[in-house]
Order: structure tokens, then sequence, then C-alpha cells
């Protein structure tokens, strides 16, 4: 919606100005973010963000619910712009496993269900 991205923009705006670039709360702000253009019909301007908010969440001790999270991100976001259609599909495979690791029943079903709608020609 409209008002997560002007709320999402703000915070990281400010997060940007007032915190490491690799803080978590950075990510946060930058998968909100993504995914909020995403909602809107705009990948296109998601995946530098979550590119960035990929790299914040990977870093030392990873929470693993969070890498998933903002993986799938960005793999709707590949998928949708038609840019790494392989590497959309590889990114929600991992953070299916991700998830599988941290027992998390409805992000699995979500991203079983995109996978399942999602393949590549020939797999």
């Amino acid at each position: 919606s409209e008002k997560a991205i002007e709320y999402y923009s703000k915070a990281l705006s400010i997060a940007d100005k007032s915190l490491d670039p690799t803080h978590p709360y950075v990510g946060y702000f930058l998968t909100g973010l993504g995914s909020a253009w995403i909602r809107a019909g705009q990948a296109e301007k998601s995946i530098d963000m979550l590119e960035r908010a990929l790299m914040v969440r990977t870093r030392g001790t990873a929470d693993p619910f969070l890498v998933a999270e903002t993986s799938f991100f960005l793999a709707r976001a590949l998928w949708e712009t038609k840019q790494d259609r392989a590497r959309a599909v590889d990114l929600a495979k991992k953070a299916l496993g991700l998830y599988q690791s941290q027992t998390k029943k409805e992000p699995m079903e979500e991203v079983n269900t995109w996978l399942a709608k999602h393949k590549l020609p020939g797999k």
C-alpha cells in the first residue's frame, strides 16, 4: 500500500542517516519497503533494496527466519520482473529450507504454493 511505502521509506531514510549500514533495523526496513513495492505491483523498485537487505540479513549470526523472508521476497521480485528466474526459484527453495529448519508452517505453505506455480521450463 502507499502508506506502507511512505512509512518504510521514512524509516529507511532515518536508519540510513543514523545507523550502521549493516544494522538489523536497516535489513528490516529494506525488506519491508521491498515487499511493499511488490504488493504495489512495482517489483522492479524492490530488487536493489532486497539485494541489500539480504546482504545485511546474512551477515554474522543471521536469523534463518529473517533470511528466508527476504530471500522469498527477492525471489518474487526477480520472477515478476523476468530478470533471473533460475535464481528466483533457487532463492525460494532456500527460503523454504530455512523455514523448515525453523518449523514455520505458514510461510512454508506460501513458498510451496509459489514454487508449484513458478516452474522453469524443463525442470
